[in-house]
């Protein structure tokens, strides 16, 4: 186990704090970042193929889900609102409540789960059209950044919960 994991009952070690997210181009004290998925998406995506995995069963409570993905209660409880907002859970309150989701894991695409927790599917700085950048008229790698940028949202648009539930992408 490696220094900042706590170890998880079940499914992999749990973090004790959340990834931190940063895009391609984006610095910190000088330094440029990979481009990394926040917390909300890394965790609400494995929330969400264990409710694909569930389809069917009935509403499943968040404590069955975070103890199947050894995910923090808390935290899933933060990102639920988003994921019903956007349609893609639905809520059953009761003694046999829990949530659902809203149509089978085959409509929902991992970049439907990425939007509705933040919004934007992926940005690469480079790429993004409302990033001012000084070197824009004389960059040269821009036009790979554009290629990569949408060779992601594309990934993310072709890949269903279904194909994650089933243990592939």
């Amino acid at each position: 186990m490696e220094k900042g994991e706590v170890k998880s009952p079940i499914g992999p070690p749990a973090l004790t704090a959340p990834p931190r997210a940063h895009t391609i181009g984006q610095t910190r004290q000088g330094v440029e970042e990979p481009m990394q998925f926040s917390a909300r998406e890394y965790y609400g995506l494995r929330a969400m193929t264990e409710w694909a995995r569930r389809y069917g069963e009935g509403p499943v409570s968040v404590a069955e889900v975070a103890t199947a993905e050894g995910l923090p209660v808390p935290y899933l409880e933060q990102i639920i609102p988003s994921l019903r907002e956007s349609g893609l859970l639905l809520s059953t309150r009761g003694a046999h409540g829990g949530y659902a989701l809203s149509r089978p894991p085959h409509q929902v695409s991992v970049a439907d789960v990425i939007r509705a927790l933040e919004g934007d599917v992926v940005s690469l700085r480079c790429a993004d059209a409302d990033v001012a950048c000084a070197r824009l008229e004389q960059c040269a790698a821009r036009t790979v950044w554009e290629q990569v940028n949408a060779l992601v949202v594309d990934a993310l648009e072709r890949t269903t919960l279904a194909d994650l539930a089933r243990g592939g992408g």
